[in-house]
């Protein structure tokens, strides 16, 4: 699948441009359309079955619909013994269909090292566990690990509880 062929009609033409919006921490999906002299956001995600199902757009109103995803809560679902293995089965299957999206041609690979500075500097203002302040701390002090040989993927970067809705069946961002 092209992003090209995730737009509407007209908006699809040589002089259309569609470039990867790298704004905060989950920019890996999301794009900027630019076409007839306008600028749109594309969000592959939703399309994928990752994010609820947009079911109405209406234009001149600017307004959009998406179906409503009551969140049965995925922390309790993790927290439970019970139910535990499930909900860790299940994120992997999320982040597997996230991993499955295409990836625009022009994607480059991110450095986590930079990633890790970046969010690191924003965390002075949070109290944080000393261990994820010393963790993090040892990731920045070891050298940095080979370039990897693997496929590049896009990825969520921050599948906390507070991006996840459950909704019996599927997490949804």
């Amino acid at each position: 699948m092209s992003l090209d062929a995730c737009l509407p009609a007209e908006l699809r033409g040589p002089d259309t441009t569609i470039t990867k919006i790298g704004v905060g921490l989950s920019g890996a999906g999301v794009h900027r359309v630019e076409a007839e002299g306008r600028a749109y956001v594309l969000k592959v995600a939703a399309d994928a079955g990752l994010a609820p199902r947009v079911v109405h757009v209406d234009e001149s109103r600017r307004a959009i619909v998406s179906e409503f995803v009551a969140d049965q809560s995925f922390p309790r679902l993790y927290r439970d013994a019970r139910t535990h293995a499930a909900a860790v089965a299940l994120l992997g299957a999320t982040l597997r269909r996230v991993h499955a999206l295409p990836v625009p041609p022009d994607a480059v690979p991110s450095e986590p090292r930079h990633l890790l500075e970046k969010i690191s500097t924003h965390w002075a203002s949070f109290t944080l566990p000393r261990v994820a302040v010393d963790a993090v701390a040892r990731a920045l002090k070891d050298p940095p690990p080979p370039p990897a040989e693997r496929a590049l993927v896009l990825s969520h970067n921050d599948a906390n509880p507070t991006n996840l809705v459950l909704d019996g069946e599927r997490i949804l961002f």
